[in-house]
């Protein structure tokens, strides 16, 4: 018997929870269907789920300041899969629940990221900072980003362990990934370029992007 395939907000997040889950994956989309995930990826998700996964679909955020977000969403997860938890014990399932308390950086992996378009570069940047737990941040950003941006990665990872955003043992799948600039963010092209001229721009912007990801081991 198919088990019923539904979302329920839970801590700003879409949640398909599998009564008998084999694994969790989590998806964020582009920047405008992402907004949605849980109506504009539904059908996608549907067969993931009807596969045995639990569903954490992560609404984007709009923001310039794309380390920021990636960093909060991630930590954001640790209080959410305890919140799933005691969600389905309340649906009254049973089977696998201690996989909602699990790390999931553990050796098996359980835990799985689906990108789409933009999404997949926040997950890109939660891969870069995987490398931290084996390398210096500094090292890690070194010849990519700027002081200023380092020390605001630096800021938002205080009192963090680095662990708890790592995507160790996470497997990625990215679907037609964009590593997009503030063109994205602003869909009218003269106001972009407006923008761009004052000196404002996405953190990390395409060039800086595609540097980290050439100088990680990770990908």
């Amino acid at each position: 018997m198919t088990p019923e395939f539904k979302f329920i907000p839970l801590q700003f997040n879409w949640v398909a929870i599998n009564p008998k889950p084999i694994g969790v994956v989590y998806f964020i989309g582009g920047a405008f269907f992402g907004t949605f995930p849980n109506l504009f990826y539904r059908y996608l998700l549907k067969q993931v789920f009807e596969r045995g996964y639990t569903i954490i679909a992560i609404p984007y955020r709009f923001t310039f300041r794309h380390w920021n977000v990636s960093i909060e969403m991630v930590k954001d997860l640790i209080g959410l899969r305890k919140a799933i938890y005691e969600e389905a014990k309340f649906l009254g399932y049973e089977d696998n629940l201690n996989l909602y308390l699990e790390d999931p950086t553990a050796g098996n992996p359980n835990y799985f990221w689906i990108g789409h378009s933009l999404g997949c570069k926040y997950i890109s940047l939660l891969e870069v900072l995987s490398d931290v737990e084996n390398t210096e941040l500094e090292q890690v950003l070194s010849g990519c980003v700027g002081k200023n941006q380092a020390e605001d990665i630096q800021k938002s990872l205080d009192n963090t362990d680095i662990h708890a955003v790592s995507l160790k043992n996470q497997p990625s799948l990215l679907l037609a990934p964009v590593i997009a600039g503030i063109d994205s963010a602003i869909p009218i092209a003269a106001l972009a370029k407006l923008v761009q001229s004052l000196g404002l721009d996405v953190q990390p912007n395409v060039q800086e992007t595609r540097c980290l990801i050439s100088n990680s081991k990770l990908f």
